[in-house]
């Protein structure tokens, strides 16, 4: 996991962010994203911030689903075109 500080565009407030969250596939289901996320929200709050933000490929629904247990809503899609 690799967590960071990122500035919103529009407030500046700064806010904790999960950049990188992986977990070995013959680890998966036994709760280490879980813990991993568990982690991640203690050092946001030992930062003193009111968010943390993460993004997940639209096609990972298993990883979408283990966010929405643990409480994370989306907020915003990200859209692209290959040139």
């Amino acid at each position: 996991m690799l967590l960071d500080t990122r500035h919103d565009y529009f407030t500046d407030e700064a806010h904790g962010h999960v950049a990188i969250l992986a977990v070995a596939r013959e680890a998966e289901g036994q709760g280490v994203g879980r813990a991993l996320l568990g982690a991640a929200e203690a050092w946001g709050r030992k930062q003193g911030f009111r968010r943390l933000t993460l993004a997940v490929f639209a096609d990972n629904r298993r990883a979408k689903e283990v966010y929405a247990r643990q409480g994370w809503e989306v907020e915003l899609e990200t859209l692209y075109k290959v040139l």
